[in-house]
Order: structure tokens, then sequence, then C-alpha cells
């Protein structure tokens, strides 16, 4: 047995959205190459290092913090805190370092694609007449 379902009744009454665009004085389109649009969407090389640096310094200030702060009993406790802090602070210094020594400014590679852009070609205005001001 089957079931007939009446077709749904479009809407009559709906309006179309209200859609403005603003005029743009000049659109530039600049061509890039593939290499250069993956260098854009990867960031700086040195963008890796600055993450591992910024998360082993603190580390390390966690475990000079600790040294100072409290009482280790053991000597093996106070071995690890003492080790861990010189580690910590020697990576994180270094992942520093390297990351000052390979970032890579995406924005001088924008400002490369821009200035293959060629000059704009100036606006001629015809004559004025003196009288139609």
């Amino acid at each position: 047995m089957e079931l007939l379902v009446p077709p749904k009744k479009k809407d009559e009454h709906a309006v179309a959205p209200l859609l403005r665009v603003a005029p743009l004085g000049e659109l530039k389109v600049y061509t890039i190459t593939e290499d250069e649009l993956n260098s854009l969407g990867k960031g700086s090389p040195g963008s890796v290092y600055l993450n591992f640096g910024l998360a082993l310094i603190p580390v390390a200030i966690a475990f000079l913090i600790t040294i100072l702060s409290t009482e280790i009993p053991t000597q093996e406790g106070k071995i690890f805190f003492i080790a861990g802090c010189i580690v910590f602070f020697l990576i994180g210094i270094i992942c520093m370092i390297l990351a000052a020594i390979h970032h890579v400014s995406t924005t001088s590679l924008v400002e490369k694609i821009k200035a293959r852009m060629p000059p704009a070609e100036p606006i001629v205005q015809g004559p004025t007449d003196p009288g139609t001001a």
C-alpha cells in the first residue's frame, strides 16, 4: 500500500536578500607561483623552533622556582631539578637562537610579489573650459 504525500508548497512570499556592493576604486590581481603560495602557507621555517623555545623556557623557570622555593630532601631530587633546569634553559635558548637564524619574514615575500605590479598609468585629464567651472 502506497502512501501519497502531497507535494510541499513553495514559499510564495520569499523575498530575495538585499545585496549591496561597494565599488572598488581599483582591483589588482597578482599572479604567484606555487612555491610562493606554499611559502606563504607554511610561514617562517623558524616558527617551529620559536614554539619549542617558548615552551621550554617557562618549564626551566618553573624548575628554577621549585629549586629556590622548596626544600628538596633527597640528593637525587636536587640533581633532577638542577639538571632539568639547566637542560631546559640550554635547549630553550638554542631553539630561540635557531628561530632567529631561520626566521624568514613573509612580509618580504609579499613585498616581492607586489613589486611585480607595473606602476599605474597616469590619469590624463582633458582641457577644462574656464567658463564652465
